[in-house]
């Protein structure tokens, strides 16, 4: 089995990014990579999985039923709290 490192861009709009991963997936880490929001995933190829992930402002409702922190990433003047959530049918 092979692994590797891979980098998503999550949208800074208040609905879900989902990635299409090329096999199994592990969340490695949130941040800021200039302007843009991304999470690292280490993968094995394999079938393929969605993952999605969506940032909240703070102070902002979090209305997913389940969604779980995976970090906090300040960016200028603003922050943001990413959750992986459970993708979009």
């Amino acid at each position: 089995m092979s692994r590797r490192v891979l980098k998503y861009e999550i949208r800074l709009a208040d609905e879900q990014t989902v990635f299409e991963t090329p096999g199994s997936s592990e969340f490695l880490a949130v941040g800021a990579q200039g302007e843009r929001l991304v999470v690292w995933m280490l993968v094995t190829d394999g079938r393929t999985m969605f993952r999605a992930f969506k940032p909240v402002g703070t102070g902002h409702l979090i209305l997913d039923d389940e969604a779980w922190h995976v970090g906090t990433v300040q960016m200028g003047e603003f922050v943001w709290h990413v959750f992986e959530v459970l993708p979009d049918a």
